[in-house]
């Protein structure tokens, strides 16, 4: 399963992909000061819940427009579900789009997913 995770300025949605549906789907407030072990407490227990192993996810993504939080979530996708995560950011990762823009790297995780 792939573990996506949208960060924006208000909430941090993960959600659980088997192939294109979205299985289950969960929201923390986002707060760059939180760590990727309290981000594992969290979601071990949610999914746990829903009757899903740490080790059923197997590939993450991760878009962010709060910079502070990518370290911690990078470091909760290595440790606790051993996946290196895709970032979504202009030159990180070949999304198949043409930004025409004077500076395409103050294009926002959030609108290059929604293209």
């Amino acid at each position: 399963m792939l573990l996506a995770i949208d960060v924006g300025n208000t909430n941090i949605v993960f959600a659980l992909c088997a192939g294109e549906e979205i299985v289950h789907r969960w929201r923390i407030s986002t707060d760059g000061q939180r760590t990727a072990d309290e981000y594992a407490v969290w979601l071990h227990q949610l999914m746990a819940l829903e009757g899903v192993a740490m080790g059923s996810v197997d590939a993450a993504i991760i878009s962010t427009v709060v910079p502070q939080t990518l370290f911690n979530l990078q470091r909760l996708c290595r440790k606790y579900f051993q996946v290196e995560p895709e970032i979504v950011a202009i030159g990180e990762i070949d999304l198949g789009l043409r930004i025409d823009l004077p500076n395409p790297a103050e294009v926002g995780a959030d609108r290059l997913v929604n293209a």
